[in-house]
């Protein structure tokens, strides 16, 4: 970054912009991304590409990371990796369990409490960034 001349606080702002929209589409939807059914995509090719990979390796993910490790060190930010890539297996192969388990409406309901929490990060990376830049 600093040899493209980019601060760590523009780049904040990057970051926040980026999340804003998954998690209006996260509240909004329930949904992170728009997946419509008339494409005509196989379920493999709409779980493993637009979902799964903008979300954990995008980015809005990638901004994050990048963004924390300036402010919390690169030792904390690649333990919080492995930790989200851990918990992101877990769910994923515990997936076809849980949807059964909870249910449609209570998935519905944490997908969009995550949204919110999603808003919040992207609006205080948002704010933590053009408050430092002004």
């Amino acid at each position: 970054m600093d040899f493209l001349g980019i601060s760590a606080d523009s780049f904040k702002v990057a970051a926040g912009l980026l999340l804003l929209l998954p998690a209006f589409r996260l509240v909004e939807h329930g949904q992170p991304m728009e997946v419509s059914q008339e494409e005509g995509l196989d379920p493999i090719q709409v779980a493993l590409v637009p979902l799964a990979t903008p979300l954990l390796a995008g980015p809005g993910a990638l901004a994050t990371a990048t963004s924390l490790s300036q402010s919390l060190g690169p030792g904390t930010t690649i333990l919080a990796i492995v930790l989200v890539l851990a918990l992101s297996l877990a769910l994923f192969a515990a997936a076809r369990w849980l949807f059964v388990w909870m249910g449609p409406a209570p998935l519905r309901l944490v997908s969009r409490l995550v949204g919110i929490l999603l808003f919040a990060i992207a609006v205080n990376f948002i704010l933590d960034g053009l408050s430092a830049i002004f």
